[in-house]
């Protein structure tokens, strides 16, 4: 039940594509992030404890996304979908436990003011060279 009202809501908010700033916290209810690929002028999301989320795929088509928040989706490993966000300057991957390789995300993310929140390990590998 709680799924089937999470997954209706999520219509009704992805058919308003005016939409800029979406938070949702989770656990394993979201699995799916297509419906978030319509929302084309979304400049902000904070997805957090979506325990199972793995695919990062729509995330793709959200060419105005800046700020990205992915803590504690401990499923999630693969950010290669995240390669292409030009304006993406603010990336939070704390608690994702499955993520070891920053190398696809964009490089605005290492510069000046670019913004990448990670755990302890992640940051050592930053730290001992290029991602």
């Amino acid at each position: 039940a709680v799924r089937e009202l999470l997954l209706c809501l999520l219509a009704q908010v992805t058919a308003h594509g005016e939409l800029v700033h979406l938070s949702v916290h989770g656990g394993r209810v979201l699995t799916n992030l297509a419906p978030l690929a319509s929302l084309r002028r979304l400049v902000s999301l904070r997805l957090h404890s979506m325990k199972v989320l793995a695919d990062l795929a729509p995330l793709g088509k959200l060419p105005r996304l800046e700020t990205l928040v992915l803590q504690d989706c401990r499923a999630l490993s693969d950010l290669s979908p995240l390669a292409g966000l030009a304006r993406l300057d603010t990336l939070d991957l704390r608690g994702c436990k499955g993520v070891n390789d920053l190398a696809p995300l964009p490089r605005r993310l290492f510069r000046p003011g670019g913004r990448l929140l990670v755990d302890q390990a992640l940051e050592e590998q930053l730290e001992g060279g290029d991602p």
